[in-house]
């Protein structure tokens, strides 16, 4: 690192009666150039040494004539002078300066901030001959790892074991696993409206009043399953969709999660349409709601003045079928009821069937507590169906407001959709809470158009034997073409049958035991004496094989031993570079520092001139 030298400065004379000082001894001359206050960085003591040995002489010269004190008050004047008009100089001379000591001060921030903070192998290893960085120049430290076949063949066997064992152990896994699937949407086709009474069976079992018209809704059915080998607890329910495509973009931006999260506020409504706020799909934003606000006065509202909370597509679409499971009781055991007497309940589609109940899925709260509104003992539950993320971070209890359309509108109001928590022109269609877990199970994306969701977990192993389904259809999926379906499953470790895995890991174990035989082969015949490279066909030969006799070896072998050149040497290169540019910095700077001296040498004498005159 090149020296900064210290500044010239003026060695104040001698004080006398009849010197040019003033009264309080400081000088008041100063070379041209320089100023007291503004120090020449690349200044050389020689020409300090200079300066401070002509203003010496200069003032022991007037000191020894005082006949002459006239003379050397005028080359006092003229040295003035001389500075005077080289203050434009001295200023600018002064900035470059400065300049200078701040590109200096960054540059010293730097190496501190390179050496201190950022790691010595960044900016240090790798650094080739040519410069540049290290990481422009892809010179970065690397492991290069060059096997041979004694590493090789151990490697593949090894990996041979666990593909092979994981992938046994995934299949026979999958095989006990007894997963029962059945469809139920084709047995009535139910739809809102029906497109044919005859096919589209809506037989009503709700009835919602609204603008003085009575509108019907659901279908009961009643499905079968039987079950011919025993499903181990617990045991997971879930309703399954085809052809409902989720993973449609409107599907995964229509909701505000800010109204998810509970807050007061809502973001980027435009992703809540046409769910916006009553009427937008329709164009009845004008329809007049009237309510009662907080001051206690009757206002009415168009309705595009509320906003749907939760807003979108996404709870819009909630699913809202329910089930109820029960086993079907055998003769025996009606007969030993009986004796015993508990009583049986029936079921099916005549409701005459004895049966047991296994689980009901609507005795539940919105958060899973139980409501104990079931004959029999629920043996089912609605706690962990959701993920723990969504019950306490992206879903939590409503705002109420005023312009919000919300299950529970804190106001009272004539207007039947908003009483009863409905969308508008939507009877019996309730807006969803976002505290309800199965709002956040259905509010959970799928990836593909065909996909499941957990409806309850069943505390208790299911034994084989007939069941019955007691579902409540509300879910129109005739309309676009979707299926459901109802679906029992007891998960282990693996999730489910995945056969496709276990046949991955198999293929896998037997490449692994393929490769290590290839290559234990190859190794013993290299061991013997084989050398396939001599047995190839020209071209192929010259393409694999390199002949070291060649210039084109011996320079590319230069071209690699000065790239990749060993760290310490690297380093003391680098340092003896360095050395050579501060040597280069020196002879340049040489010259103009004894430039500046010499005309220092010329203004001093010709004061000294002008005095001998």
């Amino acid at each position: 690192m090149r020296q900064r030298s210290k500044p010239a400065t003026a060695v104040p004379p001698p004080a006398s009666d009849g010197g040019p000082e003033d009264s309080g001894g400081k000088p008041v001359f100063s070379p041209a150039g320089t100023t007291p206050w503004s120090p020449q960085r690349d200044a050389s003591p020689l020409s300090t040494s200079s300066e401070v040995l002509s203003s010496a002489d200069s003032s022991s010269a007037c000191e020894s004539s005082p006949r002459s004190s006239s003379s050397c008050s005028d080359g006092d004047d003229e040295q003035r002078r001389v500075g005077n008009r080289g203050g434009v100089t001295g200023a600018a001379n002064a900035a470059a300066a400065s300049a200078d000591y701040s590109k200096s001060r960054s540059a010293r921030a730097k190496r501190w901030l390179k050496k201190n903070l950022i790691p010595e192998f960044v900016h240090e290893y790798g650094r080739t001959v040519y410069g540049g960085n290290p990481l422009s120049q892809q010179t970065l430290p690397g492991v290069f790892n060059y096997p041979s076949p004694f590493i090789l063949v151990p490697i593949f066997y090894v990996l041979m074991v666990p593909f092979l064992i994981v992938g046994g152990a995934v299949l026979v896994k999958g095989r006990q696993q007894h997963i029962i699937e059945q469809e139920y949407s084709h047995i009535h086709q139910y739809q809102y409206v029906p497109s044919n009474t005859s096919v589209n069976i809506n037989q009503g079992i709700l009835q919602f009043t609204a603008d003085g018209v009575t509108h019907v809704q659901g279908t009961r059915t009643w499905l079968e399953i039987n079950i011919s080998r025993g499903i181990l607890a617990p045991v997971y329910m879930y309703y399954k969709i085809s052809n409902m495509h989720q993973n449609h973009r409107d599907f995964h931006r229509g909701r505000s999660n800010s109204q998810l999260r509970g807050k007061s506020t809502i973001d980027k409504t435009y992703t809540c349409q046409p769910y916006t706020y009553p009427g937008f799909r329709n164009n009845k934003g004008e329809t007049p709601i009237t309510i009662t606000d907080a001051t206690g006065r009757q206002v009415t509202r168009p309705a595009r003045y509320f906003t749907y909370n939760p807003c979108g597509i996404a709870p819009w679409s909630k699913f809202n079928d329910t089930f109820v499971l029960y086993r079907k009781l055998t003769p025996a055991e009606v007969l030993q009821a009986s004796i015993s007497g508990v009583p049986v309940l029936h079921g099916g589609v005549d409701g005459t069937t004895p049966v047991e109940l296994i689980c009901n899925g609507t005795d539940f709260g919105l958060k899973g507590e139980p409501l104990d509104g079931s004959v029999a003992v629920n043996r089912c539950s609605k706690m962990g169906i959701s993920w723990k993320a969504d019950r306490n971070i992206r879903f939590h209890n409503m705002t109420l407001r005023e312009d919000w359309w919300s299950l529970y509108y804190p106001y009272p109001t004539t207007n039947e959709y908003l009483r009863n928590g409905w969308y508008l022109d939507e009877p019996g269609h309730s807006l969803p809470d976002p505290s309800d877990y199965d709002l956040q199970v259905w509010m959970r994306a799928s990836f593909t158009s065909n996909f499941r969701k957990l409806y309850r977990i069943i505390d208790m192993p299911l034994y084989p034997g007939t069941y019955l389904v007691d579902i409540s259809e509300f879910y129109d999926v005739v309309s676009f073409r979707g299926r459901k379906s109802v679906v029992l499953q007891h998960t282990n470790w693996i999730g489910g049958p995945n056969i496709g895995l276990g046949v991955i890991f198999i293929l896998m174990g037997c490449l692994s035991f393929i490769l290590g035989v290839t290559f234990t082969v190859e190794c013993l015949l290299q061991l013997n004496g084989v050398n396939r490279y001599e047995r190839l066909d020209e071209p192929k030969r010259s393409w694999y094989v390199f002949p070291p006799n060649e210039p084109e070896f011996a320079s590319y072998y230069q071209l690699r031993l000065r790239r990749h050149i060993p760290m310490a040497q690297l380093q003391s290169l680098r340092k003896a570079v360095a050395v050579l540019e501060d040597l280069v910095h020196a002879s340049e700077t040489a010259p103009l520092t004894q430039q500046q001296s010499n005309s220092d040498t010329e203004v001093s004498g010709a004061g000294g001139n002008g005095h001998l005159a």
